[in-house]
């Protein structure tokens, strides 16, 4: 099996499509914690954790863009957001 390389336009796109969904991301966290008035130490947190994992995946090279069991996390809440969602 021939592995496929990871071109330069491939990582740009990447990064395009990384780039759309963290804005996603940001904007829904910023309505959610406008919707219920989250206090401003709340938010300048979440700022600022959300600057930093940003920066840090568009400062990542093709080598670094590896699987990574982190993720594993994530996936764990979700599963939890969505097995509590679905008790209402």
């Amino acid at each position: 099996m021939m592995k496929r390389k990871f071109t330069q336009s491939k990582h740009a796109a990447a990064q395009s499509t990384l780039a759309a969904a963290f804005h996603e991301v940001t904007l829904a966290i910023a309505g959610l914690l406008e919707l219920h008035n989250a206090n401003p130490a709340l938010t300048q947190a979440t700022t600022a954790t959300l600057k930093r994992v940003y920066r840090s995946h568009l400062a990542r090279t093709k080598q670094d863009a590896k699987a990574s069991t982190a993720f594993t996390a994530l996936y764990e809440l979700a599963r939890e957001m969505a097995e509590v969602g679905s008790k209402k």
